[in-house]
């Protein structure tokens, strides 16, 4: 299993980051420890779910500080370990100034990098962006009128992700309703921490990640118990 994202995925320590920020440990950002973050509550529901698999944890986290750009200059770092499954947690670096177009083309690339694994290519799952910017309620006559939709640039960010993820057939998974939420952020010292999903914004991503999960794989992760499996399942 391989987490590609930002600060929110994983984030180092650092005595300067103690200093400026009030953040000691290496953790998705705000998170109280590491086993709190999505990535961890997430790979503890999969091997939950798959008990005769091994789950390992991977990240990718490098070159830059998190735009859909950065982390595909770096891909192959981690190309090599041919994950069967691939979760991407970016938006909150892309620009406005970069242009739309730079989005699409990094995260479309970004997103199909393992097209070419062999023997099996792996289940991508994408979230969408964090943004405690301001919101709107989606049409009246939207099947969801009780639901919520970022409104600016996030909005372009969330909606330029889900068009590529839906041309691609890759599941997406918006968390707009969990930035919504104030029980979901403000843990830390320092209001660039603040910012990032906390403890229980870590679990909504987690929970809604593994949601995504169990609908793709929903016809063969029963296999585990004895039936033929497909590489998507056979080690996340």
């Amino acid at each position: 299993m391989l987490c590609i994202g930002d600060s929110i995925t994983r984030h180092g320590a650092s005595e300067r980051t103690r200093t400026n920020l009030g953040w000691n440990h290496v953790a998705g950002m705000a998170a109280s420890a590491e086993e709190n973050d999505y990535a961890h509550r997430l790979a503890r529901l999969v091997q939950t779910a798959l008990p005769d698999r091994r789950v390992e944890l991977h990240f990718h986290i490098g070159g830059g500080s998190g735009k859909a750009s950065q982390r595909l200059a770096a891909i192959d770092t981690v190309l090599p370990l041919k994950p069967h499954l691939v979760v991407v947690q970016l938006g909150e670096h892309e620009k406005e100034s970069d242009g739309i177009e730079s989005l699409k083309t990094n995260y479309e690339q970004l997103l199909t990098a393992f097209d070419r694994q062999t023997p099996h290519r792996p289940l991508v799952i994408a979230t969408g962006t964090w943004s405690l910017g301001k919101q709107e309620p989606l049409p009246a006559k939207s099947a969801t009128a009780d639901a919520w939709r970022y409104t600016g640039w996030p909005a372009t960010v969330d909606r330029v992700m889900a068009d590529i993820c839906l041309k691609h057939g890759i599941p997406f998974v918006p968390v707009n309703d969990l930035a919504r939420n104030p029980a979901n952020r403000g843990w830390g010292t320092s209001p660039g921490v603040k910012w990032h999903p906390n403890d229980n914004g870590h679990a909504g991503y987690a929970q809604k990640i593994f949601t995504a999960w169990q609908a793709a794989t929903a016809d063969i992760v029963p296999a585990k118990q004895g039936h033929t499996k497909t590489a998507a399942t056979d080690r996340p």
